[in-house]
């Protein structure tokens, strides 16, 4: 908490760049500390709000859609994202728009509305098809959608796979000593 304390105090002194928050609150995010992460999020949108500046603005309820899902307040996540992906078509950033889908039909799919994370996933697919790019995140969670929901082939829903056992090969045995 002392490091938080320090970096919203830092961030209080430097108004006018949120940006150094919202790289420290993905850093408190891959490590897990979600409180952390948020709080240095709620930060960097409020400055970000302050200033009106709508890319930093976007670029912060982004980051905060991921962390508020993680905490399991998947309505908070829910109107983050809204608002960035709305933010995001305002400005006309097709790729953040495209990016942007992929965590809303995450909570869509978390929350088990599998219509609104078809939506998200399929508009993240055809617009990641226009721009030429990242198409394998989207066509991934669109194909764990379906999965989960019995379809491609699968009649029941995934189950996780179990671990390996210890001392067992996890490559097959070669030719010549499965043969002979």
């Amino acid at each position: 908490m002392l490091i938080l304390s320090a970096l919203l105090a830092y961030a209080a002194a430097q108004e006018s760049n949120p940006d150094q928050l919202l790289a420290a609150a993905i850093d408190a995010q891959q490590r897990g500390d979600y409180p952390t992460a948020r709080a240095l999020v709620d930060e960097a949108l409020a400055i970000a709000r302050r200033l009106d500046d709508r890319p930093v603005l976007a670029e912060a309820l982004g980051s905060l859609g991921p962390i508020a899902r993680e905490q399991g307040d998947l309505a908070v996540s829910r109107r983050a994202l809204e608002e960035a992906l709305a933010l995001w078509r305002e400005l006309g950033d097709r790729r953040q728009v495209a990016h942007t889908l992929i965590p809303l039909g995450e909570v869509a799919h978390a929350a088990g509305d599998y219509a609104a994370a078809q939506r998200s996933y399929e508009a993240s697919v055809a617009l990641r098809g226009e721009l030429g790019h990242g198409l394998a995140r989207a066509s991934y969670h669109l194909g764990t959608l379906w999965l989960d929901r019995g379809e491609g082939g699968v009649r029941e829903p995934r189950r996780p796979v179990p671990a390996p056992r210890t001392g067992r090969r996890m490559l097959p045995e070669p030719v010549d000593e499965a043969v002979g």
